[in-house]
C-alpha cells in the first residue's frame, strides 16, 4: 500500500468529520492534524518517549470548544489506530501535498522518511 493511502486510511476518524464540499483549506488543516499525530507517535515510539504525543494533546486541549472535544477525541482515536492497525508502519511524513479540487478528485502525495534514532550520549 502506498504511503499516501496509508495516511488517508489512518486519518479516517478526522476525515469523517468533514462534510461534502468542505473547502480545500479545511481539508489541509485536517490533514495537518492527521500527519502531526502520525509523526508524533512514530517519533515518540522510535525514541522511547511520549513528549510529542503529550504536546499534541495539550495543544488540542487548549483549543476553544467545540474544537478541543472534536479534535481531541479524534486524535485519541488516531493514536489507538496507529497502535492497532498501523503498527507495522515505522516512517514519518515529510513534505506532503493535497492535490485536486473537488470531493471526488482529492489525492494526497507524501514523502516518507525513516524515523529518528536515539543518539548515544
Amino acid at each position: 500500500m502506498k504511503c499516501s493511502a496509508v495516511i488517508l486510511a489512518f486519518g479516517e476518524p478526522v476525515f469523517r468529520l468533514l462534510e461534502p464540499g468542505t473547502p480545500v483549506a479545511v481539508r489541509r488543516n485536517a490533514l495537518t492534524i492527521v500527519i502531526t499525530a502520525w509523526n508524533a507517535y512514530v517519533i515518540d515510539e522510535a525514541l522511547a518517549i511520549s513528549d510529542n504525543i503529550q504536546e499534541l494533546r495539550d495543544r488540542l486541549a487548549s483549543m476553544p470548544e467545540p474544537g478541543a472535544s472534536l479534535f481531541g477525541g479524534s486524535v485519541e482515536e488516531l493514536i489507538t489506530r496507529k497502535k492497532s492497525r498501523f503498527a507495522e508502519h515505522h516512517w514519518t511524513v515529510g513534505k506532503w501535498e493535497l492535490l485536486g479540487s473537488s470531493d471526488n478528485d482529492f489525492r494526497l502525495r507524501v514523502e516518507a522518511h525513516a524515523p529518528p534514532t536515539r543518539r548515544p550520549k
